[in-house]
């Protein structure tokens, strides 16, 4: 099964706020609610600075885990009215990260993307923003 990642925005001709913005993955699709795609900068900023970068390397803590950073994250929440957003650099690899979103009803999801997602999301952003 491929690793695959697409970003998907659905919004009127008009390209006015609230639209849908959908990152689909091989197994499951996340669906939320966008006021703008200052994301998509957001996150190609945050990448271009973390990606490869020694200063965000976690420490190890054994037993083959590592500390993830959530210091080094941000938050895309304003984009996304009604969820929490943050994208965090997991300091295992060097292109590893750890995105986490919540809503108010309770839902959590935190998964990581790395390596090829991280390259398929990279050129998404880019169309995006």
């Amino acid at each position: 099964m491929s690793d695959r990642l697409r970003i998907v925005v659905s919004d009127d001709a008009s390209g006015s706020a609230p639209f849908e913005v959908q990152f689909q993955f091989s197994t499951f699709t996340l669906t939320l609610v966008a006021a703008d795609r200052s994301f998509a900068r957001k996150l190609l900023e945050f990448i271009a600075e973390t990606k490869g970068n020694p200063i965000y390397r976690a420490r190890y803590l054994g037993a083959g885990r590592y500390r993830t950073m959530s210091e080094k994250g941000i938050d895309l929440s304003s984009s996304f009215p009604g969820s929490t957003f943050r994208f965090e650099k997991d300091g295992e690899y060097d292109d590893s990260y750890i995105a986490r979103v919540s809503n108010p009803s309770g839902l959590e999801l935190q998964f990581a993307v790395r390596g090829e997602q991280l390259e398929m999301l990279v050129e998404e952003l880019h169309e995006i923003g």
